[in-house]
């Protein structure tokens, strides 16, 4: 059980942790079973402490498949399904401040968004743009929400995303990582300013998890931050993310017909490729030389790469040798299908998600 209403030393322990390693004043603890829950409850948050109706989202952002994070999800494919969602959602173009101008208002509760868009493409939010939504919230009295569920403990050469920036956001979400891969946790570490914490301790169960902030998560999840602030993890995500950066940018002067660009932070990198099938296929190679790599969700022209940060050189340097290696079987099959995309109707059957995600379990079954 993880309610906030069954206290232990193990959860209280694990929160004071996480608070003295969060900038500002992110003190305030609120334990989620994963991170569409702590989506949902930082939503809720924003929603009750402000009063307001509307929320602001990002083209292309990706925070969960319930409820409230659902809804924020900036893609159809994820929510044509369910609809009607939660209403008063709008989107914005991601990295354009005059959008957020042209929409925010003093209805406005949040904006929520990834530092870096994960299943968007690995897209980096610049120092400049989270530094003007940062001063526009201020001035209209939105909440800045940072969904840090990817991005964070040392994902991006930093133990947060926005410290590139210097950017402290009013909520802060935060899962997968917080768990080492090893037990579901979730948390919302949000400001003690008093629009929050007046309303958080008015309504102490206006966000109640019965999963997150278990006493195994918890005692977990404290174990995992040690090793990361131990052994300064972020440190070896910036030198081996890289390493491969620098070799994924010699192969895209390699190959300059396939790849298209190389972005990202740390060790947690995009590789776009000219054609949205491309990611679907080059997934299919790299498998058969023993990697898992997924293509983005909501831009499937974009293979990421998100390895453990516990990756050593020689391992770095596998994972660029294997990258070159599969690279070399998806040529063979684009001497068939390069010529085919340029037809517009087979080109765009070959670019359509479901039809790639048909494609891939048909190469799967019958061996090719």
């Amino acid at each position: 059980m993880g309610s906030a209403g069954l206290l232990s030393r193990h959860k209280v322990e694990f929160a004071k942790k996480l608070v003295q390693v969060c900038p500002g004043d992110l003190n305030r603890v609120i334990f989620a079973g994963s991170g569409a829950d702590a989506v949902d409850g930082a939503i809720k948050l924003a929603l009750g402490a402000t009063g307001r109706t509307k929320i602001l989202s990002m083209v292309k952002a990706y925070h969960g498949h319930s409820g409230f994070s659902l809804s924020a999800n900036g893609k159809d494919y994820y929510k044509e399904l369910f609809e009607p969602l939660m209403p008063n959602f709008d989107f914005l173009p991601f990295g354009d401040l005059n959008a957020f101008l042209r929409k925010a208002d003093r209805n406005t509760a949040a904006v929520i968004l990834e530092p870096i868009q994960g299943e968007g493409g690995i897209h980096v939010a610049s120092d400049e743009y989270l530094a003007g939504l940062r001063r526009h919230c201020d001035n209209l009295g939105i909440q800045l929400i940072f969904d840090e569920i990817q991005t964070g403990f040392g994902r991006t050469g930093k133990l947060w995303a926005y410290e590139h920036s210097s950017v402290v956001p009013d909520i802060m979400v935060l899962a997968k990582s917080i768990g080492g891969g090893v037990y579901p946790n979730g948390a919302i570490v949000y400001r003690d300013t008093p629009v929050l914490t007046n309303f958080g301790e008015k309504n102490p169960w206006f966000h109640v998890s019965l999963g997150g902030g278990s006493d195994i998560g918890c005692r977990i999840s404290s174990k995992v931050l040690d090793y990361i602030v131990e052994n300064r993890l972020w440190e070896n995500a910036e030198r081996m993310g890289g390493k491969i950066r620098n070799g994924l940018l010699k192969l895209q002067e390699q190959n300059p017909e396939i790849i298209l660009e190389v972005r990202g932070r740390g060790m947690m990198l995009g590789l776009e490729y000219k054609h949205d099938f491309m990611g679907m296929l080059m997934a299919e190679c790299l498998s058969r030389k023993g990697m898992f790599a997924a293509y983005s969700g909501n831009a499937p022209q974009v293979m990421r790469f998100q390895i453990p940060l516990t990756l050593s050189e020689p391992e770095a340097d596998e994972v660029i040798s294997i990258i070159e290696e599969a690279l070399k079987i998806m040529k063979l099959y684009l001497i068939l299908l390069m010529p085919l995309s340029r037809l517009p109707l087979i080109g765009r059957v070959l670019n359509n998600q479901k039809v790639l995600i048909s494609s891939s379990a048909f190469l799967r079954k019958f061996g090719f």
